[in-house]
């Protein structure tokens, strides 16, 4: 299986629609998915995922993998075609990528802010097969 990484171009430029490769289609696809908020389409109440109530949150190891079931959920529900086969949830810090679980490693001021939610980016690498293959999906979160 080959490994691609997909931007999170849109296929729509300047209000005319392109011709877009089968990677760039489910770029979109998972773009959407996770982009939209769940509940704020009337007719699909059901689609999105909530990604939202995890900004500005405590980070904590139990958030993380909450995190991480909600993505993998949100995608499977969606997207039926598309198998998940791996999330993996980073912090980026001004020291670098943490998965979370140990926060010893930051200095005591940025522990706290990330702790309390105020002062951290989440990368979420999300690894699919679609079509006998695997493709890598990469978003980040503000908090």
């Amino acid at each position: 299986m080959s490994r691609h990484l997909l931007s999170m171009d849109t296929a729509l430029r300047h209000g005319t629609a392109h011709e877009v490769s089968e990677d760039a289609w489910l770029a979109q696809r998972l773009r959407v998915v996770l982009e939209t908020q769940r509940g704020s389409l009337p007719w699909r109440p059901e689609f999105g995922c909530n990604l939202a109530r995890f900004v500005g949150q405590p980070l904590t190891p139990s958030r993380l993998e909450a995190l991480q079931r909600e993505v993998e959920n949100s995608l499977q529900r969606q997207l039926s075609d598309v198998r998940v086969a791996d999330v993996d949830i980073q912090m980026l810090t001004s020291h670098g990528m943490n998965r979370g679980r140990d926060l010893r490693r930051l200095p005591v001021a940025e522990r706290s802010l990330v702790q309390l939610g105020t002062h951290c980016t989440i990368q979420v690498g999300i690894t699919v097969e679609f079509h006998g293959r695997a493709v890598f999906f990469e978003v980040q979160l503000q908090g």
